[in-house]
């Protein structure tokens, strides 16, 4: 069965997950787009790009940076 090809190793999705409150297991995720914009469901971006957005999100208190 002939098809395309599927990209490996060069795009990825950036998602961030932020807790809602500290007392509870409640969170909230956010992806983000290109230009590190939070937008509604996940897009493809290059994974360098990706972890350029992650290194500036690292640190955020209560976040937690993934690039999938």
């Amino acid at each position: 069965m002939g098809g395309l090809p599927l990209p490996c190793g060069d795009i990825g999705f950036l998602a961030l997950m932020a807790m809602a409150s500290p007392s509870g297991p409640v969170a909230e995720f956010q992806h983000f787009g290109k230009r590190a914009k939070p937008v509604k469901k996940m897009r493809f971006i290059p994974k360098a790009r990706a972890f350029e957005i992650a290194r500036r999100l690292q640190g955020t208190r209560g976040c937690s940076v993934s690039v999938l």
